[in-house]
């Protein structure tokens, strides 16, 4: 399979999971309907439907407006997609937050929270055959949902730990796979597999800022450490999520080498604290290809705005990570 039909096939799949947002915002249900005619839109909170049933409970289930839409926005980003070409099948992870805005109420954030993907090739087209939604992290749904759900599952079902859920692939294209490892990252540290935090940054540093105007670099085990020492964690899980947006990627093929600039911000939400941005910034990213893989050279990241990081981090600031 040549690099022009993988890269088209990707668009396609990028392509089917950019329309969920639109139609669903738009209230076009009948068009999510179509989206999953052949597929099953499920959701750890317990619901499997597709086609004209799936259009007909979103229908009767989310409350619309005098404009006739939710006045919602779903952001999806930290999109990772796996492609098996000969098998025609492809698979994909992203986080989605979920915003809303009522006539006469303030700005508000409903959700946050992951989709987990899969696809099917047929007659040459792509399509959903299953989308899974992980509902992570709850705001107020009054104004979103006609009748609120009375209880949220316990974190246990909400999707699958960080030993049952690896990394993807690395994907075959440079920029494509620097891409991943951006937001691998993010997956890792939301899931509390410092580990696996670490492991990204075993051959170069992660360099952060301290509270007091410092900076720290560690990698490895030591960055592991750190990570659990530092990062408050409830059920197991710190109950974030790093949205990471605007990623640009510079490849240098005949160095191997590769540069990235992203932004950042951090959702929370705990059994005390109301979901909410905590902190927001920026990461300056470089890569190094070796043995025909790319790997993290070195993060740099800078914390432009923070808010209120008492339930993220022991002693409320120290280390930002």
């Amino acid at each position: 399979m040549s690099s022009v039909s993988l890269a088209a096939d990707r668009a396609a799949i990028v392509a089917l999971v950019h329309a969920y947002p639109r139609l669903q915002d738009g209230a076009d249900f009948e068009g999510i309907g179509k989206l999953f005619a052949k597929g099953r839109f499920s959701s750890t909170m317990g619901r499997s439907l597709g086609g004209a049933e799936l259009a007909a409970d979103r229908a009767r289930g989310i409350r619309l407006h005098e404009d006739g839409t939710p006045r919602t926005r779903i952001l999806t980003t930290n999109l990772m997609i796996d492609i098996d070409e000969e098998a025609g099948t492809a698979r994909a992870r992203s986080y989605y937050a979920m915003l809303k805005q009522p006539p006469g109420e303030p700005l508000s954030v409903v959700g946050a929270g992951r989709y987990h993907d899969e696809f099917v090739r047929e007659d040459g087209a792509w399509r959903f055959e299953e989308r899974v939604s992980i509902f992570d992290l709850s705001g107020d749904v009054g104004g979103f949902l006609r009748q609120a759900p009375r209880r949220q599952p316990s974190l246990a079902l909400r999707g699958p730990s960080a030993a049952e859920l690896r990394p993807l692939p690395p994907p075959p294209d440079a920029a494509d796979a620097i891409e991943a490892l951006i937001y691998t990252y993010a997956e890792r540290i939301d899931l509390a597999d410092f580990e696996g935090v670490g492991a990204l940054f075993a051959h170069g540093p992660f360099v952060g800022e301290t509270e007091d105007g410092g900076s720290y670099a560690l990698r490895a085990e030591a960055l592991a450490k750190g990570l659990r020492g530092a990062v408050q964690l409830y059920e197991g899980n710190p109950r974030t999520k790093h949205l990471t947006t605007n990623v640009a990627v510079e490849v240098d093929e005949a160095a191997r080498t590769g540069l990235a600039r992203a932004y950042f911000v951090v959702l929370q939400q705990t059994p005390a604290l109301p979901l909410q941005p905590i902190v927001s910034g920026r990461y300056d990213d470089r890569f190094e290809r070796v043995e025909g893989a790319w790997r993290f050279a070195e993060r740099r990241v800078y914390t432009d705005h923070a808010g209120d990081l008492s339930a993220h981090l022991r002693g409320g600031g120290g280390e930002r990570a």
